[in-house]
């Protein structure tokens, strides 16, 4: 019987097991303020947050900002480094763990080895070894005059390490105008730290040398890269800074030799998603999101009332 190949889209697995998400220092930063547990054992890696269940003494695990899950060079090392981390959360006394599955894993090698798993929704990727010409061919003409449009109202740079209060207030901004919840904000001194990790890229676009708009991005290995974030106050909009940003970044990523472009997908599963319907615009191209879960103290799990919910983890809503 031949197995399951371990990641998609043509990369190894030890390109992925190299990849931003699995990083120590990536796991630790997004895990905060809670702890990060982490296993790595060569051939396996996986980490989740530590996270305290409310109204109990209890605790419970989830993958960090992003995605991540259970990684490894081969099927053998998947199946010994799961039950090896199995055995560690049941001596820690932990409940479960909720996991957001990176999309160039395969989520279908882990059927059998989880208690729940299940496909979410789709998100864009971007073949950077197409060329520009090529590319440009795939676009609308309303993506192309966008992009026009920016290029002459705009200029481009690259921000510093000692930048991170333009990219927290550029961000807050964009946070701010769409609503969202004080507890989807990041907590304090996150964007400078972010700004000094070396598999942070982040670019500004300026009009009259003001800032308007920010987007960073991830890469820690030399085919794949991520779009991470992004914000701007409300002339962004009207000078449409973000197609900018993200060529921008397609053509720096193509000249460092990437493959792969992961823009990620939308604010919740609806394929009319306006931000999944604005990074489709720039590519055709998708890799499926799954997410999975593992129990590991079944008589807790069931005392909390995690059999009574269609959700995994629903004892916490």
């Amino acid at each position: 019987m031949v197995s399951l190949p371990l990641t998609l889209h043509n990369l190894t697995p030890e390109e992925v097991l190299a990849d931003v998400y699995f990083r120590p220092d990536f796991l630790e930063l997004h895990s905060r303020p809670d702890a990060c547990d982490v296993l790595d054992i060569g051939a396996f890696s996986h980490g989740s947050a530590v996270r305290a269940i409310p109204g109990s003494k209890l605790e419970d695990l989830e993958t960090p900002h992003g995605y991540g899950g259970p990684s490894a060079l081969d099927i053998s090392s998947l199946k010994e480094g799961i039950a090896a981390w199995r055995e560690k959360q049941r001596r820690a006394g932990r409940v479960a763990e909720f996991i957001r599955l990176h999309p160039f894993l395969n989520a279908e090698a882990l059927d059998g080895m989880v208690d729940y798993l299940e496909f979410n929704r789709q998100t864009v990727i971007l073949d950077l070894e197409q060329s520009i010409d090529e590319r440009f061919k795939t676009y609308s003409k309303g993506t192309r005059h966008a992009l026009r449009h920016a290029e002459k109202n705009l200029t481009i740079r690259r921000l510093n390490a000692d930048e991170g209060d333009i990219l927290e207030g550029l961000h807050q901004a964009t946070l701010i105008r769409n609503a969202v919840h004080a507890d989807l904000f990041f907590p304090p001194g996150y964007y400078q730290t972010l700004m000094a990790m070396p598999w942070v890229t982040c670019w500004v676009a300026e009009k009259e040398n003001e800032p308007v708009a920010v987007a960073v991005y991830f890469s820690s290995t030399p085919r794949l890269c991520h779009y991470h974030l992004a914000g701007g106050i409300d002339i962004a909009r009207e000078t449409k800074a973000n197609y900018l940003l993200l060529e921008y970044a397609f053509r720096h990523f193509t000249e460092q030799g990437a493959k792969w472009m992961h823009l990620g997908g939308g604010r919740g599963q609806d394929p009319q998603d306006p931000l999944y319907k604005f990074k489709s615009k720039f590519s055709k191209l998708r890799a499926s999101y799954h997410t999975a879960g593992m129990i590991h103290d079944r008589k807790q799990y069931k005392a909390l009332g995690g059999d009574q919910s269609p959700r995994f983890l629903g004892y916490r809503s």
